[in-house]
Parts: structure tokens; sequence; C-alpha cells
């Protein structure tokens, strides 16, 4: 029998499926054990594996043979919901996460274990999802929402048709981010995807209501444009599709931030119409 002086097991907040628990040793590392199902355990495992020369991203350890368990380093810190100095917050996860994100050699796109055929169709999809979500919800404010974010999408498929895809994150939120002392210690609980890293910047950017209206994320997104080929434009058009898939989740999840996004949406809206000026 391991004496509880030397060995300790506590309950951790989980994800939307998962469950987590920690593991501490005395004398060694904390371990987070994690279960959720397989294809999604796999998939984070694949980025863990991948990105483990990054300071940032947990130690991967260890998962079940059939992927129903994973363990990782634990990293010490807590969530925060309120960012200071955001910008600043952005262009850490830009210069540590973001920017060495790896092209893939892939067809796919999108999830992993379902992927789309071209980046596209992966936006349309999540385009309906949260067409789904708002149910009509802004179609009073802006009738020709649908068509919009249509246009938009096409757009940027056109201005990326040659780029190839990363493995990102793909649930870049600050909810997933670990801060110590007010310093990003650590990113968690990756939902990764095949895409383009701008699309994990603008995530990380909408998923707090603070400085939703704030001009500087179009600099920070410069850090990410190796070629110089962002426009004022296509970094808008990022945002607004951002913001259109961000309020489908706020809807459902937090309904009472929705107005801070429809404003910021308008605010973009409107950069973009002086953008074509």
């Amino acid at each position: 029998m391991i004496s509880d002086h030397y060995f300790k097991v506590f309950n951790l907040p989980g994800g939307t499926m998962s469950s987590c628990f920690l593991v501490s040793v005395k004398g060694c590392c904390d371990i987070v054990f994690k279960s959720n199902k397989r294809n999604i355990l796999r998939d984070e495992v694949n980025f863990l594996k991948l990105y483990s020369d990054f300071d940032i991203v947990p130690n991967f350890l260890f998962n079940s043979p059939d992927f129903s368990m994973i363990a990782y380093e634990f990293i010490k810190g807590e969530v925060k919901n309120s960012i200071i100095n955001k910008s600043n917050m952005l262009k850490f996860l830009v210069d540590n996460l973001i920017c060495k994100y790896v092209e893939i050699d892939t067809n796919g796109w999108g999830r992993l274990s379902t992927p789309s055929v071209t980046w596209k169709e992966y936006l349309q999809t999540l385009k309906e999802e949260s067409h789904i979500l708002l149910n009509g919800f802004l179609h009073f404010k802006f009738p020709n929402i649908d068509e919009f974010i249509d246009k938009i999408i096409n757009e940027i498929a056109i201005f990326n048709e040659n780029k190839k895809p990363h493995l990102l994150h793909g649930d870049l939120g600050f909810y997933n981010v670990i801060f110590c002392d007010d310093v990003i210690s650590g990113i968690i609980d990756p939902m990764p995807i095949y895409g383009l890293p701008i699309y994990d910047l603008v995530f990380a950017f909408l998923s707090t209501i603070d400085g939703l209206e704030e001009l500087y994320i179009l600099k920070i997104m410069d850090y990410l444009d190796f070629n110089s080929s962002f426009t004022t434009e296509y970094k808008i058009k990022e945002i607004l599709f951002g913001l259109y898939f961000r309020m489908g989740r706020c809807i459902k999840h937090h309904p009472h931030d929705i107005n801070i996004y429809i404003s910021a949406f308008e605010f973009w809206k409107k950069q973009l119409d002086l953008s074509d000026c």
C-alpha cells in the first residue's frame, strides 16, 4: 500500500467532454490523467508529440493502447477570466506557439479525424454550425448576414488557395491558457485541426470580451505574414468570420456577452468598409 503522504489524487476541471485528475507524487512531477473519446485523445497526442519541444506545451508522458486515457505533466498556474495586457499575451502566443506551427503533408483540412477536402469547405462547416446555434438571432440587425459570411469565406479561400495546412491547437481560447504570476506558463486541451495559423490567433483574440474593438490585432497579424501579403481588408475579413463563429458559441455558452460581440461585429464591418475606400 502506498501512503497518501507520498501520493495524492485531485479532481481537475475537465473540458466539455473530458474528465481529468491530478496525481501528485512527493519528489516527482505532478501528472494529469485525462479520459475522453478515443479519437479526440488520439488527436491531442498528435499535437503534444509534434510540439513537445515548445516550452508552453505540456510534456506528454504516455497514452493507453486504445487512447481512452493519456497522461502529461501538470502545468502550474491558473486560467484567467480577464486578461491584463491582452495584446502582449497574444504576441507571446504568436512568438512561442503560433509562429512555430509545422506545415503538414496532408490533403485534408479541419478536424483530423474527419477532415474536409479544402479550407473553404471546413470554414463552411463552421459557418453552418454557428448558423444553427444563432437560429436567425442576427437577421434583424444584419438581414444579409448569411450571404455576407459566404462571401467572406470565399474570399478567404481565394486568398489562401496556394497555402498548405499546419497542425493548429484548434481551441486556443484564453480559457485554455495557463498563467503563473500574470505570465503565460502553458496551453492545454488542444482540439487540433489542419488549418492556417491566423485562425488560432483570431480565435484567441476573440475568446474574451476584452478589447474586441482595438486595432492592435491587425499589427499582431503581421507577425504571421511571412511573405508580406496580408492586406488590411484580408485581416479584417478573418476577424469578421471569427466573430460570426464566436457568436454562435457565445449564444450557446454565455449569451450574456452576445451584445458585446454584436458591437464588435459592427465595428469591424465598418472598418472593412473603410478599408475598401
